[in-house]
Protein backbone atom coordinates (compact mmCIF):
# COMPACT_ATOMS: atom_id res chain seq x y z
CA UNK A 1 0.00 0.00 0.00
CA UNK A 2 1.42 3.39 -1.01
CA UNK A 3 2.16 5.96 1.66
CA UNK A 4 -0.42 8.74 2.01
CA UNK A 5 0.48 12.31 1.12
CA UNK A 6 0.82 14.57 4.15
CA UNK A 7 -1.29 17.72 4.39
CA UNK A 8 -0.58 20.54 6.83
CA UNK A 9 -3.62 22.69 7.71
CA UNK A 10 -2.97 25.97 9.52
CA UNK A 11 -5.77 28.07 11.02
CA UNK A 12 -6.16 29.92 14.32
CA UNK A 13 -9.73 28.61 14.70
CA UNK A 14 -10.02 25.09 16.13
CA UNK A 15 -13.48 24.48 14.62
CA UNK A 16 -12.16 25.29 11.14
CA UNK A 17 -9.20 22.96 11.66
CA UNK A 18 -11.51 20.13 12.71
CA UNK A 19 -13.81 20.72 9.72
CA UNK A 20 -10.95 20.67 7.23
CA UNK A 21 -9.43 17.61 8.86
CA UNK A 22 -12.73 15.75 8.33
CA UNK A 23 -12.54 16.57 4.61
CA UNK A 24 -9.10 15.03 4.12
CA UNK A 25 -8.43 12.43 6.85
CA UNK A 26 -9.55 9.39 4.79
CA UNK A 27 -7.20 10.02 1.87
CA UNK A 28 -4.34 11.95 3.47
CA UNK A 29 -2.16 12.04 6.54
CA UNK A 30 -3.37 15.30 8.11
CA UNK A 31 -1.30 17.54 10.37
CA UNK A 32 -2.82 20.65 12.00
CA UNK A 33 -1.47 23.81 13.58
CA UNK A 34 -3.25 26.67 15.39
CA UNK A 35 -0.68 29.29 14.38
CA UNK A 36 1.78 30.09 11.60
CA UNK A 37 4.68 29.67 14.02
CA UNK A 38 3.47 26.20 15.02
CA UNK A 39 2.95 25.28 11.36
CA UNK A 40 6.50 26.30 10.41
CA UNK A 41 7.86 24.26 13.33
CA UNK A 42 5.98 21.18 12.06
CA UNK A 43 7.45 21.67 8.58
CA UNK A 44 10.96 21.48 10.02
CA UNK A 45 10.13 18.10 11.56
CA UNK A 46 7.81 16.64 8.89
CA UNK A 47 7.93 17.61 5.19
CA UNK A 48 4.46 17.68 3.62
CA UNK A 49 2.97 17.56 0.12
CA UNK A 50 0.24 20.18 0.65
CA UNK A 51 -0.09 23.24 2.88
CA UNK A 52 -3.56 24.74 3.42
CA UNK A 53 -3.43 28.00 5.34
CA UNK A 54 -5.84 30.71 6.49
CA UNK A 55 -4.89 34.26 5.50
CA UNK A 56 -6.01 36.26 8.55
CA UNK A 57 -4.17 34.99 11.62
CA UNK A 58 -2.60 36.82 14.57
CA UNK A 59 1.17 37.48 14.50
CA UNK A 60 1.65 36.35 10.87
CA UNK A 61 -0.58 36.33 7.77
CA UNK A 62 -1.12 33.17 5.82
CA UNK A 63 0.70 34.63 2.80
CA UNK A 64 3.74 35.42 4.96
CA UNK A 65 3.66 31.95 6.50
CA UNK A 66 3.50 30.32 3.05
CA UNK A 67 6.39 32.51 1.90
CA UNK A 68 8.51 31.29 4.83
CA UNK A 69 7.46 27.70 4.10
CA UNK A 70 9.18 27.80 0.69
CA UNK A 71 12.64 27.49 2.27
CA UNK A 72 11.49 24.57 4.45
CA UNK A 73 9.29 22.75 1.92
CA UNK A 74 9.92 24.11 -1.59
CA UNK A 75 7.94 21.43 -3.48
CA UNK A 76 4.70 21.65 -1.49
CA UNK A 77 1.39 22.66 -3.06
CA UNK A 78 0.29 25.87 -1.31
CA UNK A 79 -3.39 26.78 -0.90
CA UNK A 80 -4.62 29.93 0.85
CA UNK A 81 -8.13 30.22 2.33
CA UNK A 82 -9.66 33.50 3.42
CA UNK A 83 -13.01 35.14 4.10
CA UNK A 84 -11.63 38.40 2.69
CA UNK A 85 -11.72 38.46 -1.10
CA UNK A 86 -9.90 41.78 -1.43
CA UNK A 87 -7.60 42.06 -4.43
CA UNK A 88 -4.61 43.24 -2.36
CA UNK A 89 -4.65 40.06 -0.27
CA UNK A 90 -4.79 37.93 -3.41
CA UNK A 91 -1.90 39.77 -5.12
CA UNK A 92 0.21 39.70 -1.94
CA UNK A 93 -0.43 36.00 -1.40
CA UNK A 94 0.42 35.00 -4.95
CA UNK A 95 3.54 37.17 -5.16
CA UNK A 96 4.95 36.33 -1.73
CA UNK A 97 3.99 32.74 -1.13
CA UNK A 98 4.03 31.00 -4.54
CA UNK A 99 0.40 30.11 -4.07
CA UNK A 100 -1.06 27.34 -6.23
CA UNK A 101 -4.68 28.27 -5.43
CA UNK A 102 -6.60 31.01 -3.59
CA UNK A 103 -9.94 29.86 -2.10
CA UNK A 104 -12.55 32.07 -0.39
CA UNK A 105 -14.76 31.08 2.52
CA UNK A 106 -17.17 29.38 2.74
CA UNK A 107 -15.26 26.65 0.96
CA UNK A 108 -16.85 23.66 -0.70
CA UNK A 109 -15.49 20.26 0.46
CA UNK A 110 -15.65 18.51 -2.93
CA UNK A 111 -14.15 21.49 -4.74
CA UNK A 112 -11.33 21.76 -2.20
CA UNK A 113 -10.52 18.04 -2.53
CA UNK A 114 -10.40 18.36 -6.33
CA UNK A 115 -8.09 21.38 -6.03
CA UNK A 116 -5.68 19.41 -3.83
CA UNK A 117 -5.73 16.38 -6.17
CA UNK A 118 -5.05 18.53 -9.24
CA UNK A 119 -2.29 20.39 -7.42
CA UNK A 120 -0.55 17.13 -6.50
CA UNK A 121 -0.81 15.82 -10.07
CA UNK A 122 0.66 19.06 -11.40
CA UNK A 123 3.49 18.96 -8.87
CA UNK A 124 4.27 15.33 -9.79
CA UNK A 125 4.40 16.31 -13.47
CA UNK A 126 6.76 19.20 -12.62
CA UNK A 127 9.07 16.86 -10.71
CA UNK A 128 9.14 14.39 -13.62
CA UNK A 129 9.82 17.21 -16.07
CA UNK A 130 12.62 18.53 -13.88
CA UNK A 131 14.13 15.04 -13.64
CA UNK A 132 13.98 14.61 -17.42
CA UNK A 133 15.52 18.04 -17.95
CA UNK A 134 18.35 17.22 -15.55
CA UNK A 135 18.90 13.90 -17.36
CA UNK A 136 19.00 15.74 -20.71
CA UNK A 137 21.48 18.28 -19.35
CA UNK A 138 23.64 15.53 -17.90
CA UNK A 139 23.58 13.62 -21.20
CA UNK A 140 24.55 16.70 -23.21
CA UNK A 141 27.43 17.43 -20.86
CA UNK A 142 28.68 13.84 -21.01
CA UNK A 143 28.46 13.55 -24.79
CA UNK A 144 30.05 16.97 -25.30
CA UNK A 145 32.97 16.28 -22.97
CA UNK A 146 33.35 12.83 -24.51
CA UNK A 147 33.73 14.47 -27.93
CA UNK A 148 36.24 17.04 -26.74
CA UNK A 149 38.84 14.59 -25.45
CA UNK A 150 39.55 12.65 -28.69
CA UNK A 151 39.14 15.79 -30.79
CA UNK A 152 41.80 17.60 -28.80
CA UNK A 153 44.15 14.67 -29.41
CA UNK A 154 43.40 14.65 -33.16
CA UNK A 155 43.99 18.38 -33.39
CA UNK A 156 47.26 18.17 -31.47
CA UNK A 157 48.76 15.52 -33.74
CA UNK A 158 47.51 17.01 -37.02
CA UNK A 159 48.85 20.45 -36.06
CA UNK A 160 52.23 18.90 -35.32
CA UNK A 161 52.22 17.10 -38.68
CA UNK A 162 51.04 20.16 -40.59
CA UNK A 163 53.89 22.19 -39.10
CA UNK A 164 56.26 19.74 -40.76
CA UNK A 165 57.51 17.93 -37.67
CA UNK A 166 58.05 14.18 -37.90
CA UNK A 167 56.81 14.05 -41.51
CA UNK A 168 58.01 11.20 -43.68
CA UNK A 169 59.80 11.71 -46.99
CA UNK A 170 56.58 11.75 -49.04
CA UNK A 171 55.40 14.91 -47.26
CA UNK A 172 58.78 16.58 -47.66
CA UNK A 173 58.74 15.92 -51.38
CA UNK A 174 56.49 17.20 -54.16
CA UNK A 175 53.60 14.87 -53.34
CA UNK A 176 51.27 16.77 -51.00
CA UNK A 177 48.48 14.16 -50.98
CA UNK A 178 49.04 13.20 -47.35
CA UNK A 179 49.36 16.79 -46.29
CA UNK A 180 46.07 17.65 -48.00
CA UNK A 181 44.43 14.74 -46.19
CA UNK A 182 45.80 16.02 -42.88
CA UNK A 183 44.39 19.46 -43.60
CA UNK A 184 40.94 17.94 -44.12
CA UNK A 185 41.25 15.96 -40.88
CA UNK A 186 42.37 19.05 -39.02
CA UNK A 187 39.54 21.17 -40.39
CA UNK A 188 36.91 18.53 -39.58
CA UNK A 189 38.28 18.07 -36.06
CA UNK A 190 38.13 21.84 -35.47
CA UNK A 191 34.52 21.84 -36.61
CA UNK A 192 33.57 18.96 -34.30
CA UNK A 193 35.35 20.61 -31.38
CA UNK A 194 33.40 23.82 -31.90
CA UNK A 195 30.15 21.83 -32.05
CA UNK A 196 30.99 20.20 -28.72
CA UNK A 197 31.88 23.56 -27.19
CA UNK A 198 28.63 25.07 -28.51
CA UNK A 199 26.59 22.30 -26.86
CA UNK A 200 28.42 22.80 -23.55
CA UNK A 201 27.98 26.59 -23.67
CA UNK A 202 24.30 26.37 -24.64
CA UNK A 203 23.68 23.92 -21.79
CA UNK A 204 25.48 26.01 -19.16
CA UNK A 205 23.67 29.19 -20.26
CA UNK A 206 20.25 27.52 -20.24
CA UNK A 207 20.87 26.03 -16.80
CA UNK A 208 22.42 29.32 -15.61
CA UNK A 209 25.61 27.55 -14.52
CA UNK A 210 27.98 29.54 -16.76
CA UNK A 211 30.25 31.72 -14.63
CA UNK A 212 30.21 35.11 -16.35
CA UNK A 213 33.51 37.00 -16.36
CA UNK A 214 32.93 40.70 -17.02
CA UNK A 215 35.84 42.57 -18.59
CA UNK A 216 36.41 45.74 -20.62
CA UNK A 217 36.84 44.38 -24.14
CA UNK A 218 38.18 46.05 -27.27
CA UNK A 219 35.34 45.48 -29.73
CA UNK A 220 37.44 46.00 -32.88
CA UNK A 221 40.07 43.55 -31.67
CA UNK A 222 37.47 40.83 -30.99
CA UNK A 223 35.82 41.24 -34.40
CA UNK A 224 39.12 41.29 -36.31
CA UNK A 225 40.25 38.15 -34.49
CA UNK A 226 36.92 36.46 -35.31
CA UNK A 227 37.15 37.44 -38.99
CA UNK A 228 40.62 35.85 -39.22
CA UNK A 229 38.97 32.42 -38.69
CA UNK A 230 37.16 32.91 -42.01
CA UNK A 231 40.04 34.15 -44.18
CA UNK A 232 39.92 31.08 -46.46
CA UNK A 233 36.13 31.30 -46.94
CA UNK A 234 36.28 35.06 -47.59
CA UNK A 235 38.99 34.59 -50.22
CA UNK A 236 37.20 31.63 -51.81
CA UNK A 237 33.90 33.52 -52.17
CA UNK A 238 35.73 36.77 -53.03
CA UNK A 239 33.76 38.69 -50.45
CA UNK A 240 34.62 42.34 -49.93
CA UNK A 241 34.86 43.06 -46.18
CA UNK A 242 34.45 46.58 -44.77
CA UNK A 243 35.06 47.40 -41.10
CA UNK A 244 33.88 50.70 -39.64
CA UNK A 245 34.55 50.16 -35.93
CA UNK A 246 35.91 53.05 -33.86
CA UNK A 247 37.94 52.46 -30.72
CA UNK A 248 35.21 51.16 -28.43
CA UNK A 249 35.34 49.27 -25.16
CA UNK A 250 32.37 47.20 -24.11
CA UNK A 251 31.78 45.28 -20.91
CA UNK A 252 31.15 41.58 -21.35
CA UNK A 253 32.35 38.03 -21.05
CA UNK A 254 35.21 37.41 -23.55
CA UNK A 255 34.19 33.81 -24.22
CA UNK A 256 30.54 34.72 -24.81
CA UNK A 257 31.35 37.63 -27.11
CA UNK A 258 33.82 35.55 -29.12
CA UNK A 259 31.20 32.82 -29.61
CA UNK A 260 28.51 35.39 -30.46
CA UNK A 261 30.51 37.15 -33.18
CA UNK A 262 31.85 33.86 -34.55
CA UNK A 263 28.33 32.54 -35.20
CA UNK A 264 26.87 35.81 -36.49
CA UNK A 265 29.78 36.44 -38.88
CA UNK A 266 29.70 32.79 -39.99
CA UNK A 267 25.99 33.20 -40.65
CA UNK A 268 26.58 36.37 -42.69
CA UNK A 269 29.17 34.54 -44.80
CA UNK A 270 27.16 31.34 -45.29
CA UNK A 271 24.15 33.27 -46.61
CA UNK A 272 26.28 35.69 -48.63
CA UNK A 273 26.65 35.73 -52.39
CA UNK A 274 29.84 34.92 -54.26
CA UNK A 275 31.67 38.23 -54.78
CA UNK A 276 29.29 39.67 -52.19
CA UNK A 277 29.91 42.20 -49.45
CA UNK A 278 30.20 42.06 -45.67
CA UNK A 279 30.07 45.27 -43.66
CA UNK A 280 30.55 45.45 -39.90
CA UNK A 281 30.16 48.76 -38.13
CA UNK A 282 29.51 50.00 -34.61
CA UNK A 283 28.54 53.20 -32.85
CA UNK A 284 27.87 54.39 -29.33
CA UNK A 285 24.29 55.56 -28.75
CA UNK A 286 24.17 57.24 -25.34
CA UNK A 287 25.01 54.45 -22.85
CA UNK A 288 24.57 51.65 -25.40
CA UNK A 289 26.71 50.24 -28.20
CA UNK A 290 25.06 49.25 -31.49
CA UNK A 291 26.78 46.72 -33.76
CA UNK A 292 25.58 46.20 -37.33
CA UNK A 293 26.55 43.23 -39.51
CA UNK A 294 25.31 43.66 -43.09
CA UNK A 295 25.70 41.37 -46.08
CA UNK A 296 24.29 40.70 -49.51
CA UNK A 297 22.12 37.65 -49.06
CA UNK A 298 21.10 34.74 -51.24
CA UNK A 299 17.56 34.70 -52.59
CA UNK A 300 15.64 33.59 -49.50
CA UNK A 301 11.86 33.47 -49.56
CA UNK A 302 9.93 35.01 -46.67
CA UNK A 303 9.12 31.50 -45.43
CA UNK A 304 12.80 30.47 -45.47
CA UNK A 305 13.76 33.72 -43.71
CA UNK A 306 11.17 33.08 -40.98
CA UNK A 307 12.25 29.44 -40.55
CA UNK A 308 15.90 30.42 -40.16
CA UNK A 309 15.64 33.64 -38.17
CA UNK A 310 12.12 33.69 -36.73
CA UNK A 311 12.62 31.67 -33.55
CA UNK A 312 15.96 31.90 -31.74
CA UNK A 313 14.85 29.53 -28.97
CA UNK A 314 15.14 26.38 -31.07
CA UNK A 315 17.79 24.78 -33.28
CA UNK A 316 16.95 25.09 -36.96
CA UNK A 317 15.59 22.30 -39.11
CA UNK A 318 18.45 20.44 -40.79
CA UNK A 319 17.53 21.76 -44.24
CA UNK A 320 17.95 25.33 -43.00
CA UNK A 321 21.51 25.09 -41.71
CA UNK A 322 24.68 23.93 -43.34
CA UNK A 323 26.90 21.24 -41.87
CA UNK A 324 26.37 21.94 -38.16
CA UNK A 325 23.93 21.27 -35.35
CA UNK A 326 21.84 24.37 -36.01
CA UNK A 327 22.78 25.78 -32.60
CA UNK A 328 24.44 28.99 -33.81
CA UNK A 329 21.40 31.27 -33.80
CA UNK A 330 19.77 29.90 -30.60
CA UNK A 331 23.15 30.20 -28.89
CA UNK A 332 23.62 33.76 -30.17
CA UNK A 333 20.18 34.76 -28.90
CA UNK A 334 20.89 33.25 -25.49
CA UNK A 335 24.30 34.95 -25.25
CA UNK A 336 22.82 38.37 -26.04
CA UNK A 337 20.02 37.79 -23.51
CA UNK A 338 22.55 36.71 -20.86
CA UNK A 339 24.53 39.91 -21.48
CA UNK A 340 21.30 42.00 -21.22
CA UNK A 341 21.35 43.02 -24.88
CA UNK A 342 19.03 42.73 -27.87
CA UNK A 343 19.45 40.85 -31.16
CA UNK A 344 17.36 41.38 -34.29
CA UNK A 345 17.45 40.42 -37.96
CA UNK A 346 16.19 42.47 -40.92
CA UNK A 347 15.91 41.72 -44.63
CA UNK A 348 15.15 44.13 -47.45
CA UNK A 349 15.48 42.87 -51.00
CA UNK A 350 18.97 41.29 -51.09
CA UNK A 351 20.41 43.15 -48.10
CA UNK A 352 20.46 41.37 -44.76
CA UNK A 353 21.19 43.06 -41.45
CA UNK A 354 22.01 41.68 -38.00
CA UNK A 355 21.69 44.28 -35.24
CA UNK A 356 23.10 43.78 -31.74
CA UNK A 357 22.66 46.39 -28.98
CA UNK A 358 24.43 46.20 -25.62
Amino acid sequence: MSEKHKILIVDDDQDTLDALKRVFWKDYDVLTALSAKEGLKLLVEKPVSVIICDQRMPEMTGAHMLEKSIALNPDAVRILITAYADIESIISAINEGKIYHFETKPWDSHRLKNIVEKGLKLKLAEVKLKTLDQAKTSFLNVISHALRTPLTTILGFTETLLEGKNLDSRLRGNDNTDKTALEYIHKAAQKLLRMAEDVILLTTLKTQTHKIKTENIDLKCVIEKTLSHFDTLIQKQKIQVTLAIPSLKIKGDPKLLESLFYHLIENALIYNEDKGTLKIESERIQKNVKILIENKTQNLSQKEFKNIFGDLNNPKDMKYHQGGLGLGLPLSGLIVKTLSGTLSFHKKDKTFQTVIIF
